[in-house]
Parts: C-alpha cells; sequence; structure tokens
C-alpha cells in the first residue's frame, strides 16, 4: 500500500522516549542556531520540532551540560518505559538548586546552552 505525503513525513519525526533522546535534539537546535547563526525559531522550523516540548523539555539537558554529576545520579532511576514528563520535573528541581543554577547561567551566557528554559 502507498503511503501519503504525511505520513512519510510524520514517519521522519522522532519521538523522545529517553532522556538521551532530549538531549540529542536539544544538541541539534544549539548547533544549527551556533554554527549558522539564526534564530531559535528557524531551528525548530528546520528540524521540525515542536518549540514548546523543546522548552519543557530543556531542563533535562541543561542538567547535563551543566552538572554532570547529579544528571548521572538521577539518569540511573530513569527506568525504560519511564516518564519522560515526572524526569523533566525532577532535573528542573536540581536545575533550581543554587550551584546548578549559577552553572547554567554561566554556560547560557557563553553560548553552550539554549536560553529557553522556563524557570
Amino acid at each position: 500500500m502507498k503511503q501519503s505525503k504525511k505520513a512519510k513525513k510524520m514517519g521522519r519525526n522522532k519521538r523522545v522516549k529517553t532522556p538521551e533522546d532530549s538531549i540529542e535534539r536539544n544538541g541539534m537546535v544549539l548547533q544549527l542556531v551556533s554554527t549558522q547563526k539564526i534564530s531559535n525559531s528557524e531551528a525548530y522550523a528546520r528540524l521540525n520540532v515542536d518549540r514548546n516540548r523543546i522548552v519543557i523539555q530543556a531542563p533535562i539537558s541543561e542538567l547535563a551540560k551543566a552538572n554532570p554529576e547529579v544528571y548521572s545520579a538521577l539518569r540511573a532511576t530513569f527506568k525504560r518505559k519511564g516518564n519522560i514528563t515526572g524526569f523533566t520535573d525532577e532535573c528542573r528541581a536540581f536545575c533550581e538548586k543554587e550551584p546548578t543554577a549559577s552553572l547554567m547561567a554561566k554556560k547560557k551566557d557563553e553560548g553552550a546552552l539554549l536560553d529557553i528554559c522556563k524557570m
């Protein structure tokens, strides 16, 4: 049976199932923004990703880059079929604590993180 264009397009989008998927997706957006000097909105459109999902799941990649030790400990608690939204909330809680919060602010100023997280 022949697939429609819409079905083919939907097949290209990858669903985020693990924290690593979220980190990879945020990394692709960051790479486009930094290398091609385009806006976040343009990068989301080019990669065909939802802006709101990126913003909601940003604490995962921010914690992984700002404080890898805490992220590793937290990642060990995430189960294979775990809830990514619950994991995001746990990461956000650690991101709001002071040692990590100042590291994240510094990395955002340097351009190593996207400045999009809702706190």
